[in-house]
């Protein structure tokens, strides 16, 4: 393990944001997998649905890893103290991944754009308040004990279960979006089908001449 992380924080010298991005685009596929995979654990047969897989994998190499990168490198180059670095990264960086986030996941995932503009500031407004929630100790403990080289690696670990938390609301309000919540439909009971007497059949009396 202590080898990993030696050859983790070499590659992060050499490359870094190449290395951290690629971290957290595999990460952020980990995440979803994993999603997919609990919701089935009661089905015989599992599937794997790739593109909703590859969706996670594209936020995650085309904005969250990117944006994390460059911020923490620039906050690192300019030596900001740990209490400003993490002002900035939850008032500038969260919900700018955030922002975009809400509006990528369910373009990508095939809702109209019309439907989602409907949903966004309330999507985003309950995403931001649960962020912070869980990543101002993180951040705190990021800027304060992590090294430099092991941040983004960090932050992505612990990505990994917010990840999970994301990829299955994001689904799950994608398909309230679209209309495909299945709805739960009440059990039809059979009604008793009336039971008819029969006519009493006259009877005539014959006349014997």
């Amino acid at each position: 393990m202590a080898g990993m992380l030696r050859v983790y924080r070499s590659l992060v010298d050499r490359y870094p944001y190449t290395t951290q991005i690629l971290a957290t685009g595999v990460l952020s596929t980990s995440g979803d997998l994993i999603v997919q995979m609990i919701e089935q654990r009661n089905k015989q047969q599992m599937t794997i649905n790739k593109r909703r897989a590859a969706v996670m994998a594209a936020i995650g190499l085309g904005l969250t890893g990117p944006l994390c990168s460059v911020s923490l490198r620039y906050l690192h180059l300019f030596k900001i103290k740990p209490l400003p670095s993490v002002a900035v990264d939850q008032l500038v960086t969260c919900p700018i991944i955030l922002s975009g986030f809400v509006t990528i996941h369910p373009l990508l995932s095939g809702i109209r754009w019309e439907k989602i503009q409907s949903n966004l500031w309330t999507s985003f407004t309950q995403l931001q308040l649960r962020a912070w929630m869980v990543w101002v100790p993180v951040q705190l403990c990021t800027f304060f004990v992590v090294p430099y080289q092991l941040r983004v690696l960090f932050i992505q670990v612990v990505a990994l279960f917010w990840n999970m938390f994301l990829s299955y609301r994001a689904n799950s309000n994608n398909m309230e979006i679209s209309g495909d919540t299945p709805m739960v439909v009440p059990p039809t009971y059979k009604q008793p089908r009336p039971q008819f007497q029969p006519l009493p059949v006259p009877t005539t009396s014959i006349r014997e001449e």
